[in-house]
């Protein structure tokens, strides 16, 4: 077949022409050999050309990394074989125990019980009476000694707890008071649950650390920036220091020169100003003009006063009376 495939016509591109040529059975054996000038000849029919720098290869494995499928099985099986015997994980975690020991002294036979856990610090009845003490606003050192939060949180533990006395669902209770108390849901349901439980158990709420380890500095304790606004204060007349005012210097003028960017505006809000001179010290008060008293409330202008409306009085019925003269009629009366 290679040999009638090389004597079939073909055009000037190299494909084969419509026409037939024979094709004899001797030239049908596949096993037949081609001479060197029907290679040559075969060679210029089809335009074949070689490059010297021509290379083949055949594509090679890649680089081994020691973690095929069949590597990593056969590792885990080493590390079964190597464990097998040896003690777990857990076992190094497990409850502690104690030895029972029977009346005679002598241990029982390989009976181990777990020690029990502490109970809860109170029950209902004394974590609500613990609760009234913490949470009542007519003592007014017990609530200042927390915070508005954790106080909210005192009131809601109680409120929780007495529901529970009163034998309501744990998880209907505090999805109500969730709802009533916070309007919130699921979330805060669960963490009033927490607090009841934590309250039981330590007598107590751990404080609130929402933050109390702020990632943010406030420009309050930059010390540049404190006494640049303490110096521009203390040159102000008192009824000038307001938090508008501060707010205004520290806008057109701070912010510029510490930045070096007058075109970019930087805005801060009156209330974080307002904030800002609590912290440094200010205190807020009423400005009054000054009122300069003359004594006539004291005692001996009092006296003085009565004396003379008293003698003039009197000197009033000896005084004559004038009345005003009627041009028009001419009539007049003293």
């Amino acid at each position: 077949m290679r040999r009638a495939a090389l004597s079939k016509m073909r055009t000037g591109a190299g494909a084969f022409s419509s026409e037939h040529d024979e094709v004899h059975e001797d030239e049908t054996d596949e096993t037949a050999e081609l001479t060197a000038r029907e290679i040559v000849n075969a060679t210029e029919i089809l335009n074949l050309k070689w490059k010297e720098d021509a290379g083949f290869q055949l594509p090679g494995r890649g680089a081994y990394s020691k973690d095929s499928e069949r590597t990593q099985r056969h590792h885990r099986q080493l590390n079964r074989e190597a464990a097998t015997g040896s003690k777990k994980m857990t076992d190094f975690f497990s409850p502690k125990e104690n030895i029972q020991v029977t009346e005679d002294g002598s241990e029982s036979s390989k009976k181990r019980a777990r020690i029990q856990d502490v109970g809860p610090k109170y029950d209902i009845e004394e974590a609500l009476d613990a609760l009234e003490k913490i949470s009542s606003i007519g003592k007014s050192q017990a609530f200042s000694s927390i915070s508005a939060y954790d106080h909210s949180r005192h009131l809601t533990t109680k409120l929780y707890l007495l529901r529970l006395r009163e034998g309501h669902p744990k998880v209907g209770s505090s999805l109500s008071i969730a709802k009533e108390v916070w309007s919130k849901g699921d979330y805060m349901a669960r963490c009033i649950r927490h607090w009841g439980k934590e309250f039981l158990e330590t007598g107590e709420l751990r404080p609130h650390q929402q933050g109390a380890h702020s990632k943010v500095l406030s420009l309050a304790e930059d010390e540049d920036f404190k006494e640049k606004c303490l110096v521009w204060l203390r040159s102000q007349k008192a009824e000038n220091r307001s938090p508008m005012s501060l707010k205004k210097f520290i806008e057109e003028e701070l912010f510029p020169k510490m930045t070096g960017n007058g075109l970019l505006k930087t805005t801060i809000h009156e209330d974080t100003c307002r904030r800002y001179l609590l912290l440094w010290g200010f205190t807020f008060n009423e400005h009054h003009k000054n009122v300069y008293m003359d004594g006539h409330e004291r005692e001996d202008v009092k006296k003085n006063r009565k004396e003379w409306s008293a003698f003039m009085m009197e000197v009033d019925k000896r005084m004559s009376k004038f009345e005003e003269v009627d041009n028009e009629n001419g009539n007049g009366t003293d």
